[in-house]
């Protein structure tokens, strides 16, 4: 495509070289005595210039592809509603830059007032800009021909982009989450992370290699069944770590972080990112069991201390069971005791409900 752009564009460059060199011969034909046919001097003028503005056509080309690509990656993570918004915040700019000048004549003060439109006109552009920034929601529901508070709602949640670190994908998690419909959005893979899976996967260690063979399967996965959208997003930020490179691509794109690093989490956080931390999410989905209650368990292994027992709920969470030792293998009815929250998760702690009776 670029190489077909390329031809026109010195095609084109070639034509206004002829037609230039063609009213050049015309010029100097009328005003200089130069001893050659009126045609033969247009002609020749139009072939020297045509030629002039050929090889000025093979060093436009290159640069204004670098500058296409060069703005390809400036404004990749911003949205059309956001260019139109700073397109008509500098319209609006100039427009009340002039008004101003044409009522109090600011370029009339000495010195400095040729200088004062445009300082002014700078002004308004940015506060203009950093205003319909701010509306931007507001104004995309007004170009959407408004709608009610449930269409709005859904257009700011369609909006909504997600990104994903390397550990998530690795988890294997976020495939079911993804499934379940609870995310809406756009969910982002960003090169880096691609590339991050890629190495993962390479590694001589056979458990990172399966980690990383894993991420890679889930990856897979999601792009195959999930019902929200999947995005491969090329990123050029190189020289920094993974996390680093995800946090500022977050800011770039006003996007959500998805991720189960504990301190990428708070990293983000920091900064005023927006993040699900998968960890957290289990945790607060896990069903509240309060002391007094009675549970089953299945003790599956002795604990630490003397004559415990440990077994598991349904959702994961470690039940110790004092004097559960003697009841390997099989289920019980316990009464928790008391509940231990760590950053791990909950711990319950249980007896079984005759010694709690007794």
């Amino acid at each position: 495509m670029n190489k077909v752009a390329a031809i026109l564009l010195t095609i084109i460059i070639v034509i206004i070289g002829l037609i230039v060199g063609w009213q050049l011969g015309i010029f100097l034909g009328n005003n200089l005595n130069i001893p050659l046919h009126p045609y033969a001097l247009y002609a020749l003028s139009a072939a020297f210039l045509g030629g002039v503005f050929y090889v000025l056509a093979l060093f436009l080309t290159n640069w204004f592809f670098s500058l296409i690509n060069f703005l390809n990656r400036v404004f990749k993570g911003v949205s059309l509603l956001e260019l139109l918004l700073g397109f008509f915040a500098l319209i609006l700019a100039l427009l009340l830059a002039f008004l101003i000048e044409l009522a109090t004549h600011l370029s009339s003060i000495p010195i400095v007032g040729p200088y004062l439109p445009a300082l002014l006109a700078i002004f308004l552009a940015y506060l203009s800009l950093t205003l319909f920034i701010s509306k931007r929601e507001e104004l995309s529901s007004i170009f959407q021909g408004g709608g009610g508070p449930k269409e709005r709602v859904r257009s700011r949640k369609a909006e909504r982009r997600y990104l994903l670190d390397t550990n998530v994908i690795i988890d294997g998690r976020i495939s079911e989450i993804l499934k379940s419909g609870i995310i809406d959005g756009v969910i982002i893979i960003p090169s880096f992370v691609l590339s991050e899976l890629q190495y993962v996967a390479d590694s001589p260690d056979p458990i990172r290699r399966a980690r990383g063979r894993r991420g890679l399967e889930t990856l897979n996965r999601i792009q195959k069944e999930s019902p929200v959208k999947i995005e491969i997003m090329e990123v050029k930020l190189a020289g920094e770590p993974v996390d680093q490179r995800l946090v500022k691509l977050a800011k770039n794109l006003q996007a959500i972080i998805i991720t189960n690093d504990y301190n990428l989490a708070q990293v983000a956080r920091l900064q005023d990112l927006s993040i699900i931390n998968l960890n957290e999410l289990a945790n607060a989905l896990k069903p509240v069991v309060l002391p007094g209650e009675e549970i089953q368990v299945a003790i599956t292994k002795e604990g630490k201390e003397p004559n415990q027992g440990v077994g598991y709920l349904d959702d994961g969470t470690m039940v110790v069971v004092e004097g559960g030792r003697h009841f390997l293998g099989q289920t019980l009815n316990t009464v928790v005791t008391s509940i231990l929250q760590t950053s791990a998760g909950r711990m319950i702690f249980a007896k079984p409900v005759e010694e709690h009776n007794a």
